[in-house]
């Protein structure tokens, strides 16, 4: 999101100098020289933070709450995925607060893998950017 801006942001630059820019080549060098280096710096914090994200994801708990009702009461297991098979692991009684710390660790981590997929997104753009390829 923050990418697409500055990318955009640049290519402004270049366009309100472009009347300017297109009989001076060494302006044109400076200013595409300046837009790569933002673009350049925007490309390395966006890996950093994408590196934090990842493990941020990487320390919560995987999958999701699956409620089951055994004699009456309702009883929370975290499911999730183990080579190819779905396995319950029991989180403790629905009211418990072990069972809300699950759910917000879960709400964590989607929000950490939706936030993920944009950085991941922004640098996509970033990089055909820097490589002269339209967004």
């Amino acid at each position: 999101m923050l990418g697409n801006y500055l990318v955009d942001t640049a290519c402004l630059t270049l366009y309100l100098y472009i009347p300017i820019v297109r009989h001076n080549a060494k302006l044109k060098e400076q200013v595409m020289s300046y837009i790569k280096g933002i673009l350049k710096e925007e490309y390395e914090r966006l890996n950093a933070l994408s590196r934090k994200y990842r493990d941020k994801v990487g320390e919560l708990p995987k999958g999701c709450v699956s409620i089951k009702n055994r004699r009456g009461l309702h009883y929370l297991y975290l499911a999730s995925r183990k080579g190819g098979k779905v396995s319950f692991q029991y989180i403790g009684p629905a009211a418990s607060e072990n069972a809300w710390a699950v759910l917000k660790k879960i709400e964590q981590r989607k929000n950490y893998e939706n936030k993920l997929k944009q950085v991941r997104k922004d640098i996509r753009d970033i990089q055909k950017a820097l490589h002269g390829r339209k967004l």
